[in-house]
Parts: C-alpha cells; sequence; structure tokens
C-alpha cells in the first residue's frame, strides 16, 4: 500500500516537472480548464473591462529603477499619477495637455507602490455599420489604432501604436 502511494505521488511530480517544462517551452496552457482564468464578456455599454484580479505584481519604485534607461518609460510616474488624478477628479485625460502641479501629485499616494500587470484589456466598440464588437488587447495582439486628437488637417486622422504592458 505504502510503495503503491510513493509511486503514484512520484508520478504527479514528475507529470508536473513535465508540464511546467512544456509551458516554459511553448506558449501552451496545460492546466485543467477550472484552474485556467475565464474569459469575462462585458456589457456591451461598458467602454472596456480589465480583471479585478491579477497574478503579477510589481513595486513601482524598483520597476522604474530597473527600466530607467527605456526612453518609452520616460516620466511614467507623474503621467501615472495624472492619469489617476484626472479619472478621479472626473476630466478627461488626454496626454500632454492636462498638468497637474507637484501638490497635487503629492496628495495621491499609490497604495504600497504595486502595481498590477495584466494580460488582457478588452474594449468595446461600435463599428461603421453600427454594430457592437469586442476586442482583446494582448501581448500577443498589441497593435491598436484609435482616432488623433491632434486638430491640425495636415496630421493623419488615426493613430497607431503598440500596447507592451497593461497596467
Amino acid at each position: 500500500m505504502v510503495a503503491s502511494l510513493t509511486k503514484q505521488e512520484s508520478c504527479t511530480r514528475y507529470i508536473n516537472k513535465l508540464i511546467k517544462h512544456i509551458e516554459g517551452k511553448t506558449n501552451l496552457d496545460l492546466r485543467p480548464l477550472a484552474e485556467r482564468p475565464c474569459r469575462v464578456r462585458s456589457l456591451p455599454s461598458d467602454h472596456y473591462y480589465v480583471s479585478t484580479q491579477s497574478r503579477t505584481v510589481y513595486n513601482l519604485s524598483v520597476w522604474l529603477q530597473e527600466h530607467a534607461r527605456d526612453c518609452a518609460i520616460k516620466d511614467f510616474h507623474v503621467r501615472l499619477k495624472d492619469h489617476i488624478l484626472a479619472c478621479l477628479r472626473g476630466i478627461q485625460y488626454l496626454g500632454e495637455d492636462l498638468v497637474f502641479s507637484h501638490d497635487d501629485r503629492d496628495t495621491l499616494i499609490i497604495a504600497e507602490e504595486k502595481i498590477h500587470k495584466h494580460k488582457v484589456l478588452q474594449v468595446n466598440y461600435t463599428t461603421y455599420d453600427l454594430r457592437h464588437k469586442q476586442d482583446s488587447i494582448t501581448a500577443t495582439h498589441p497593435d491598436i489604432m484609435v482616432l488623433s486628437q491632434e486638430t491640425d488637417r495636415v496630421r493623419h486622422p488615426y493613430i497607431s501604436c503598440q500596447c507592451s504592458i497593461l497596467w
């Protein structure tokens, strides 16, 4: 009886080790369906949906130090606080047009300096023929095209970008 339990535990450990090895080499998710995160279809009236849970948490100060030489991270902390302040005050944040004072930013404290990384952002939109559609932005599908905020007639009416990280 004890020998068979030991053999079964040994097989289970080997299978788990093999699954971790395969997952590390490929993008396959070999967990049972019950353990996988389920895709949630948000309401069409919601502009977007991001899960309230995140498995990946970073310390903001440490993350900023690790990426200090990355030009995409320039003024990230300031822009993050500006974005959060605009959301809290009900102001539409359009990027660099809106600038809060240092005193305003100092009133905002990010709890334990933690930021959460998400894998998927689901966006609801209306197509040109007035149908509701939903699309996802992920690491494998990071391309985005939106209406430009530029008012200059010379500029293109759309801008495109790639989403590198979802916070």
